[in-house]
């Protein structure tokens, strides 16, 4: 999808309202119209991958017709938040390698002031270790209001996968940022949708990531 973003008229295609639909790969364009100053791009199931899988439709459905400000875009418990807090800000995010993938480049996130959302598939916990390391020392997230954790699968053995990567976005996440994890988005089998580009609140007392 990298490889697109040279090609692309961001500008024309945001000014037309383009909105598109996916994730994986689709991190790279979704943010980068986002940034080009287009409405709001959907993280969510795509009809290739995911969306007739349980509910995933029936959200994605949901938020398309139903308007974003209906119900929370997610519900957690006191167990997904590593450090408690409210923050609002714009969501930016999704795959992790593919957003390492723009640093430096002219299609990278101004991560300053947003939500940031994160997930993986496929990558060994110490390449994990490696890319939250380079985006921590990188001073790219010294004003990140939250740090929100999706799903990782095929990351590393079961057994230590989940305690690692809440240890490593305690780690990369500012100093009193909240941060919440095992929030149901990315490769799981539930992939609930949120909006990159538009505005969300993060409330964990409250239980809810909320599209503001």
């Amino acid at each position: 999808a990298t490889r697109l973003l040279p090609s692309l008229p961001l500008r024309r295609l945001a000014e037309e309202g383009l909105c598109l639909v996916g994730y994986s790969d689709l991190t790279a364009v979704l943010n980068a119209l986002a940034a080009a100053g287009g409405g709001p791009q959907i993280h969510g199931p795509m009809v290739a991958a995911g969306l007739t899988r349980g509910d995933n439709a029936r959200g994605l459905l949901g938020l398309l017709r139903d308007g974003p400000f209906e119900r929370p875009l997610f519900r957690f418990g006191d167990g997904s938040v590593l450090r408690h807090g409210r923050a609002e800000g714009r969501a930016l995010g999704g795959n992790l390698s593919l957003l390492i993938a723009l640093l430096g480049t002219p299609w990278e996130p101004d991560f300053a002031g947003s939500v940031l959302f994160l997930e993986e598939v496929g990558e060994p916990l110490y390449r994990l270790d490696r890319m939250l390391t380079h985006l921590r020392a990188s001073a790219r997230l010294q004003e990140v209001k939250a740090l929100i954790g999706g799903s990782l699968r095929g990351c590393g053995p079961a057994s230590e996968r989940a305690e690692r990567w809440r240890r490593l976005l305690l780690e990369t996440a500012p100093e009193g940022a909240p941060v919440v994890v095992g929030l149901p988005f990315g490769h799981s089998a539930v992939n609930r949708p949120f909006p990159i580009g538009a505005t969300v609140e993060l409330d964990t007392r409250g239980g809810r990531v909320a599209w503001r």
